[in-house]
């Protein structure tokens, strides 16, 4: 997770799945809508003015959306971006 604090009044993000984790757009797009979708159920909760941009790694492929959700809470508590 890359971070920068910008001027608007709410938190923005953008996901990046390269071909290496799946060679298939599909799957690709996949991962990517489970990462939005996770970031989704946290945003109420997430602090405004900041960019961020996800990259992911190979062993998303393994991963549910439960497991995926869990990690996405434990990387933004990393990153200071939850308010409570």
């Amino acid at each position: 997770l890359l971070v920068a604090k910008q001027q608007f009044p709410v938190a923005r993000f953008a996901f990046i799945v390269s071909k290496k984790i799946h060679n298939k757009a599909v799957k690709r797009n996949r991962f990517r809508r489970l990462l939005i979708e996770s970031v989704r159920f946290f945003l109420p909760q997430i602090k405004s003015g900041v960019d961020g941009v996800f990259l992911t790694k190979k062993a998303i492929i393994d991963r549910d959306f439960g497991e995926i959700k869990n990690e996405m809470e434990k990387t933004l508590k990393k990153a200071g971006l939850l308010t409570r």
